[in-house]
């Protein structure tokens, strides 16, 4: 197959496929095992189904896929590592194209241009580390004993760097290193070590899954965007500390949080302690996701009062400090969800539910494309409505009688920002391919057994989250546009206005 350069939305929207979905479209086999599915295949060694997955996300909790050190992740790795497929092959089944809809001139790339990756090697040592130790002590309020404690296991230390063109001169960054089980180097990440500088940097070669930490003997790891953050969460909750694990990314891969549970099964519980800010919050979203495919972890999201922990350090020492930033998205879904579940739908429309919906998807993208984006939010917050409707419509079939409030408050939960992000043209994808799934097994025809009653009810719940995600999306971009041409006063809180419907089902 020749070179096909995707962009990188993509990539973004064949990595964000609900794998149950398409894999059933396939005609693969999946059992139902509460939010997850079990892929189910078989080859000349048996039937195998160590393989779970939920939403996007996907974990073989044996090693027979392992694929680049990886037995998880998204879709695009789930085709090349469970059904064999290369990264283009992947891309061009999840988006439901061929090479043929792509006409590029292909090239060659020049092996000679190719720069060949340095190995790995800690920066060169200084005989002290006076500056740094002063840095983290007096400018980042980090504990003598938690500095004393990282710098004699070899943890950190201060480097010595030429300065290129400057004899005589060096830098002396700060070095947090990671080891491997065999207490190896394989990971160390630069900062300055003054107030006023913010370069930062992974030293080339470096191995992500060996990112700085400490592990301890209790079942908890607590998991940090920086080193800072974890040294002061670390000197904020010092009591017992060396007992618990700790791990800074160093930005928010999640590929050290993976090695470390591979590694040390003691570990059961996850707290996702990243930056209170937009960013952060995406981040624990995508990982937790990822972590809730493995059996027998949990995880859970552990929040800075203020932006990140060294600025908790600074509010609890009444000095000036960066407050948290809620993520815009995660203000206006409340509205957004209680609008879905206040949305009352008569009988005779829950009879007609394909044309019902099919007609709102029509008027949908047709608003959207005149800029009618009022209207288009009110047809999509109807088919939303219809959506909960359908879903509780068969709950009820099957013995269950979930309300419209419950369910929406269901969706409430699972929503997040993270899985909401890209172009208005992306979610109105998604909403139109989760809303005629779950048209297509309503036209199921006989009697259909339990399984496929669950199929046509998660289908609807699918629905109903894809448009209260359009709407969210949306409304946001509208709140953020209100805040730049209207600035706020700091001290007033972030707040989304009830959102409201004024056309009649």
């Amino acid at each position: 197959m020749s070179f096909i350069p995707f962009t990188d939305e993509e990539k973004d929207l064949a990595n964000r496929t609900d794998l149950p979905m398409f894999l059933q479209s396939k005609g693969a086999k999946l059992k139902r095992d509460g939010s997850q599915y079990v892929y189910i295949y078989e080859d000349a060694s048996g039937v195998h189904d160590s393989i779970k997955i939920r939403g996007s996300k996907w974990y073989d909790f044996s090693d027979r896929h392992r694929h680049k050190g990886k037995n998880g992740g998204g879709p695009i790795s789930f085709m090349r590592a469970v059904l064999g497929m290369t990264y283009q092959e992947a891309i061009l089944a999840l988006l439901g194209k061929s090479e043929r809809d792509y006409e590029w001139k292909h090239t060659t790339t020049d092996a000679s241009k190719q720069r060949t990756p340095k190995p790995f090697a800690l920066p060169v040592a200084n005989t002290e580390m006076w500056r740094s130790a002063g840095y983290l002590g007096t400018h980042r309020h980090i504990s003598k004993a938690v500095i004393r404690y990282f710098a004699d296991e070899g943890l950190i230390y201060e480097a010595r760097e030429p300065v290129p063109g400057k004899e005589g001169q060096f830098f002396h960054n700060l070095v947090f290193v990671g080891f491997d089980e065999q207490n190896i180097p394989r990971h160390a990440h630069k900062r300055s070590n003054t107030p006023s500088g913010s370069f930062r940097m992974n030293v080339e070669g470096s191995d992500p899954r060996y990112s700085f930490h400490h592990i301890g003997t209790s079942d908890i790891l607590y998991v940090f965007e920086a080193p800072i953050d974890m040294l002061s969460f670390i000197t904020l909750y010092p009591k017992d500390w060396q007992k618990h694990s700790y791990v800074a990314l160093c930005g928010v891969s999640s590929h050290a949080i993976h090695q470390i549970l591979d590694t040390y099964p003691h570990i059961k519980k996850v707290a996702l302690c990243l930056d209170h800010d937009a960013a952060g919050i995406e981040a624990i979203g995508r990982i937790s996701e990822e972590l809730s495919v493995r059996e027998g972890c949990e995880s859970r999201a552990l929040l800075s009062q203020t932006k990140d922990w060294n600025e908790d350090i600074k509010k609890s020492k009444g000095l000036p400090f960066q407050p948290a930033e809620e993520h815009p998205q995660l203000v206006v879904a409340p509205g957004v969800f209680r609008l879905l579940a206040d949305i009352q739908v008569p009988q005779d429309h829950l009879n007609e539910l394909p044309y019902r919906i099919s007609w709102r998807l029509q008027q949908i993208h047709h608003c959207f494309k005149w800029g009618d984006i009022q209207n288009a939010l009110e047809h999509t917050a109807i088919a939303g409505a219809l959506a909960i409707a359908g879903y509780a419509r068969e709950s009820r079939q099957m013995g269950e009688h979930p309300e419209a409030p419950e369910i929406a408050a269901r969706l409430h939960r699972r929503f997040s920002p993270h899985n909401n992000k890209g172009r208005l043209q992306h979610r109105l994808d998604e909403l139109d391919t989760a809303c005629r799934q779950a048209l297509s097994l309503l036209a199921r025809t006989g009697i259909l057994n339990r399984n496929e009653k669950e199929a046509i009810r998660d289908a609807f719940e699918q629905a109903a989250m894809e448009c209260a995600k359009v709407v969210i999306h949306q409304r946001t971009e509208e709140m953020l546009l209100t805040q730049e041409e209207e600035p706020q006063p700091e001290d007033e809180e972030l707040r989304e206005p009830e959102p409201s419907l004024s056309m009649a089902l």
